[in-house]
């Protein structure tokens, strides 16, 4: 299921972002990094789509095994 779940978000929103917490309260370094940069580089809130990974450890571990 959660496979299935990361296949379709990735094929539906242009920038796909699996993080820890949000974009408005990263929980970690690398997420609050990659957040910035995606400001940065202007990309558009319509075009983004975040999933925190800490609140589903099912796609926690599943994202680790689909990339």
């Amino acid at each position: 299921e959660a496979r299935s779940k990361i296949q379709q978000a990735i094929t539906s929103t242009p920038v796909v972002l699996f993080m820890k917490g949000t974009p408005d309260a990263p929980q970690c370094g690398f997420s609050r990094a990659a957040i910035q940069v995606l400001e940065i580089q202007g990309v558009p809130p319509e075009k983004l789509k975040t999933y925190n990974v800490l609140e589903d450890a099912e796609l926690r571990s599943s994202i680790k095994e689909f990339s």
